[in-house]
């Protein structure tokens, strides 16, 4: 049975929008026109299994994906035009299991795009990203930056992807990916890959699954902290980078909810 599509279009400029998806199961297509500059927070799109999403020409923002507490499995798809630039920043502190899928093709020359991930995993709660950039365009550029603590028996995954293919001279790409792992119950994997079909191009990725620091536990429990304290100071400066890109609300409100979940 086909599904239903929900067309949204971005003809504002310099819109700041919080969109609520509660109830919806239809699929969503975003439409930003051309020379726009956008703010968008999506929030309970977990019953949504299609998100595309098309960028005009020079258009500028970001798309903040405020993870609810449903299971949720999502494809994301987004097209970026000549001279686009968006960010995107996934928070991810919420409960029951994620698979997020997403498929980003820079097809316009000059196109730029950041994907940004700060998840938390409980319990005993999978969370599965994969997100995969395809370099069209010349001089494209895609920076990939995840980061995960995970705890209890859960399980976080982060799987990317970078394509540069043969038109894509003088692009960049760079992956970034680190889980900190809390419990021996729990598991974490980061698996950055490089696929480069032109010579003329920047491509970097790194990788690190490991246990919290002791020196940095030792050093903290010396200041007076206790071993909860500790933990939990290491693990706020290890995920709230990525929330300093939010408005000032979400960015308070989403730090208290960080602080209090650990």
């Amino acid at each position: 049975m086909k599904s239903n599509v929900l067309n949204v279009e971005i003809l504002e400029k310099n819109s700041i929008s919080d969109l609520d998806f509660e109830g919806i199961e239809d699929n969503l297509e975003f439409y930003i026109q051309d020379n726009n500059c956008v703010n968008l927070n999506l929030f309970n799109f977990e019953m949504i299994k299609e998100i595309n999403i098309f960028v005009g020409k020079n258009v500028h923002g970001k798309i903040n994906l405020f993870m609810g507490n449903k299971v949720c499995d999502l494809l994301l798809r987004c097209n970026l035009n000549e001279g686009a630039e968006v960010n995107f920043n996934c928070i991810d502190f919420a409960l029951e299991n994620k698979k997020i899928n997403a498929k980003i093709i820079l097809f316009g020359d000059s196109s730029k795009v950041k994907w940004s991930s700060s998840v938390l995993s409980t319990k005993e709660d999978e969370k599965l990203y994969n997100v995969s950039f395809s370099h069209i365009g010349e001089k494209s550029k895609s920076i990939m930056n995840n980061y995960g603590v995970c705890k209890d028996s859960s399980k976080i995954l982060f799987d990317g992807i970078s394509h540069i293919e043969k038109s894509a001279k003088k692009s960049e790409a760079s992956q970034n990916a680190k889980v900190i792992i809390y419990d021996k119950n729990c598991s974490a994997y980061a698996n950055p890959k490089l696929l480069i079909d032109y010579d003329d191009v920047i491509a970097n990725h790194s990788a690190a699954v490991g246990t919290l620091n002791e020196d940095h536990i030792f050093y903290l429990l010396s200041r007076g902290l206790s071993i909860k304290e500790a933990r939990k100071l290491i693990t706020l400066g290890y995920l709230k980078p990525i929330l300093n890109d939010l408005d000032e609300n979400y960015k308070e409100k989403y730090e208290k909810l960080l602080g209090d979940l650990m």
